[in-house]
């Protein structure tokens, strides 16, 4: 009997196997749209012969990132085998994500050979087969990677700009920083603060929320039209790591035209096969006060081959094909821009959620699977 909903087979009657030497069975699988098939071959064995088998058909193991290349991170040989079966069993990979990660000695001992990277790769699903050179077993491997603290936090935008009335009071918001780290858990938990140059009283005149990045005015007793410092996102990692961004900040006369986006963040949803050139949102412009554009995309400078854009109507679009399952959000930096000089700017988040449809068939691991009972 197959269970439909986890693959698993069992068998019900084996006293119906007598004089039964091989059953061939098709297998499906669908996902209520799409389906496919395979083969599973079944070989009946007399009662006495030794198949080889793995202990599991499913071992898993931690290893730490940035390991040591060449160390044994698992023992897949069988428990209790004479040493005469031992010796002619040969273990092999079968399939591995990146080649020549890994290595699998005649002894079932799993070395890993290169080191590990948890944020290109945080799971590696390897195939593995032992065989006595008639029959064959197949199990696999999940190896984890464990996070270590190896990376900086990231700025969205690679400077900041804030703009205010030299009116403005106690509390006023100015701007807000963001930043990403790549790692996961503690070791990437940000926690933001100034950075105070040597002889300035920047403290006394703004602060840092230290979880959100919000920047705002604590008391104004200078008659100074600009302010320069840096904000910090460090880690929580140990020890712990950290980025700086500056920060220009100008306090203008009330009668000058500073630009404002109506909101700091915004959210949208977006199917993953949404045709190019759809409408996201629209931007009011403004005659030729000031300007919208794209300054960061996913903490990166926008280019050519970008996926958005804001074309001359105010339409914030996508430009290329999304895919959910490559990546499932996309967070955007817009600038609202002056087009006169000094250019006086706002920015607005933007974070793009890609829905999933069904374009993607079930796979099975391999066309034929081989059962020994």
């Amino acid at each position: 009997r197959l269970a439909g909903s986890t693959g698993i087979l069992t068998l019900r009657k084996p006293h119906m196997l007598n004089n039964i030497t091989s059953i061939n069975l098709n297998v499906s699988v669908t996902d209520g749209i799409h389906i496919v098939f395979t083969t599973l071959q079944v070989t009946v064995m007399d009662l006495n012969y030794y198949l080889p088998r793995f202990r599991s058909s499913l071992f898993k193991v931690h290893v730490d990132e940035n390991n040591t290349p060449g160390k044994m991170i698992l023992s897949l040989s069988p428990d209790g085998i004479d040493q005469e079966i031992s010796i002619n069993l040969q273990y092999k990979i079968v399939y591995e994500p990146i080649q020549n990660t890994f290595r699998l000695d005649n002894d079932g001992d799993l070395y890993v050979e290169s080191k590990l990277d948890r944020e290109i790769k945080q799971l590696h699903e390897v195939k593995v087969s032992v065989s006595n050179g008639k029959n064959i077993d197949f199990a696999t491997v999940h190896v984890m990677v464990k996070d270590k603290n190896d990376n900086a936090p990231v700025f969205a935008l690679k400077s900041y700009q804030g703009n205010l009335p030299n009116d403005a009071g106690e509390s006023t918001f100015v701007l807000q920083v963001n930043a990403k780290d790549e790692d996961e858990g503690e070791n990437s938990r940000l926690t933001y603060s100034i950075t105070e140059t040597e002889g300035s009283n920047i403290f006394d005149i703004f602060s840092v929320e230290p979880i959100s990045g919000v920047i705002v005015i604590n008391y104004k007793k200078e008659k100074k039209s600009m302010y320069q410092f840096s904000v910090r996102a460090k880690d929580n990692g140990v020890p712990p790591n950290y980025s700086d961004v500056p920060i220009t900040i100008y306090l203008l006369f009330p009668s000058a035209f500073i630009p404002k986006c109506k909101h700091n963040y915004l959210q949208y949803f977006i199917r993953e096969d949404a045709p190019i050139d759809s409408i996201i949102t629209t931007f009011w412009i403004n005659g030729s006060k000031f300007m919208y554009d794209i300054i960061s995309i996913d903490y990166s400078e926008p280019d050519n081959h970008s996926l958005f854009a804001i074309n001359p109507l105010g339409h914030l679009v996508l430009q290329g094909l999304l895919d959910y399952e490559y990546r499932n959000s996309h967070y955007i930096i817009i600038e609202n821009k002056t087009v006169s000089t000094p250019t006086m700017v706002d920015y607005m988040a933007i974070s793009i959620v890609v829905l999933d449809v069904n374009d993607c068939s079930p796979q099975f691991s391999k066309t034929i699977f081989e059962l020994f009972v």
